[in-house]
């Protein structure tokens, strides 16, 4: 991972996804791969546990903490709150022109899809499905704590293979990138975030950067929702499955926020409360008209 040419792009790569995945991707999947085939064959239990947990699991981390320094170092130099809070060199700048900044992004892309891809087919062979069953018997209650993986408990177990992480898919990081742009222009002391500027500054920045993203959301994620929603009952909910629709959805959160604090102060001045209502009503509208969306409910719509 830390090789020269690790975080370029392996254009050499014959696998069979759309995307191509860096050098850096391809050497720790071949890592994993070559320390699997080290412990495959033993007969201990607890022995492929720690080789898995221990050490597999490990350079999973570390390459997904990787991929996300990357992502949030592109958002410091992207975004306007990243310029404002640590600032930007010429050569960040420069790095950027052109396709710079799409190829940033496709990087980190790429090489998420291959561990992602490339973990989803390890999961169905004989070696983990085995690894998986035992695990689940050893962690019924009546067993000891102790019995689990060698000398790893029960509660050490669960804290190392079931706690919550933050995809590496960059799906979720890049709408966090927009969340705090958000607050940044919307809820801070900025002129901006006055009431008043709901209608004029708010829902226009809120419609157009969804617009603005739109084809590149199409275009690069929506295989990979599909994918990842296949067969549950979110693949028939177009605010999860179709890209644009979960950008929303993600959004939407943090300008409820945004309203709720504007109706607050809305109450109390009545027209300004009437032309606040005239102004979500369209704001409504245009999210309805112009993505699809439909909050989940194709019967009402969203609300």
């Amino acid at each position: 991972m830390a090789a020269p040419d690790a975080r370029n792009i392996d254009y050499d790569y014959t696998g069979s996804g759309k995307t191509k995945p860096t050098h850096g991707a391809t050497r720790v999947t071949d890592l994993l791969r070559s320390i699997t085939a080290q412990y495959e064959r033993a007969g201990n239990f607890k022995h492929k546990m720690r080789f898995l947990i221990g050490i597999q699991l490990d350079i999973l981390d570390d390459f997904h903490d990787r991929l996300r320094g990357s992502l949030e170092a592109y958002q410091s130099i992207t975004s306007a709150v990243g310029r404002t809070l640590h600032g930007v060199t010429k050569e960040q700048l420069a790095a950027l022109e052109g396709t710079g900044a799409l190829e940033t992004l496709c990087k980190v892309y790429g090489s998420s899809d291959h561990v992602v891809n490339t973990l989803k087919d390890w999961s169905n062979e004989d070696l983990f499905v085995t690894l998986w069953d035992e695990l689940q018997t050893r962690a019924k209650p009546g067993n000891e704590p102790a019995e689990i993986a060698g000398d790893m408990s029960y509660e050490e177990v669960k804290d190392r293979t079931s706690t919550e992480t933050v995809t590496l898919l960059p799906f979720d990081v890049m709408c966090k990138m927009f969340i705090s742009e958000f607050r940044y222009h919307f809820m801070s002391d900025k002129p901006t975030s006055k009431p008043e500027a709901l209608g004029t500054h708010c829902f226009p920045w809120f419609l157009a950067t969804i617009e603005k993203w739109e084809d590149f959301f199409r275009d690069n994620l929506g295989h990979m929702l599909a994918a990842k929603l296949k067969d549950t009952p979110a693949a028939n909910n177009t605010v999860y499955i179709d890209p644009v629709c979960a950008f929303v959805t993600t959004m939407l959160p943090v300008l409820r926020e945004k309203v709720h604090t504007v109706v607050a102060d809305a109450v109390n001045v009545p027209t300004f409360l009437s032309s606040l209502i005239g102004q979500l009503m369209t704001f409504d509208d245009n999210v309805r008209a112009r993505f699809s969306y439909d909050g989940g409910n194709s019967e009402d719509g969203w609300a």
